[in-house]
């Protein structure tokens, strides 16, 4: 139960600070949407979402949305996609799971004796 609460309290926490940064990013830095590109986004990932999930495939909501934003933004009649800064998001993800693994094992560390 605690760790579903300490994962609780890191979301809103994560939320709180790079929220809307996070929504500026993807909803006008990385291309140009409109509400039909928007329902389009929304669309395309539930879709990846609910395929994933009949197949048994753990997919993150986030990738599938990034990937939606992408794939709508270069498909659209201007293909304007921010490549660089898909990039950097690209990055991003890849040094997250280092990061994740290393505070996680760092934390085990110093919380295994006390609990």
């Amino acid at each position: 139960m605690w760790i579903l609460a300490f994962g609780g309290i890191g979301i809103v926490i994560g939320l709180a600070i790079w929220g809307r940064r996070v929504i500026q990013t993807l909803g006008s830095d990385l291309t140009a949407l409109t509400p039909s590109r928007g329902f389009t986004i929304e669309f395309g990932s539930a879709l990846t979402v609910l395929l994933a999930s009949r197949v048994g495939i753990p997919v993150s909501t986030t990738h599938t949305k990034v990937g939606s934003v992408v794939a709508v933004g270069y498909w659209s009649n201007d293909g304007a996609v921010s490549w660089r800064l898909f990039g950097g998001i690209a990055v991003s993800w890849a040094v997250t799971i280092p990061i994740a693994g290393l505070l996680s094992a760092l934390l085990f560390l110093a919380l295994r004796g006390t609990l």
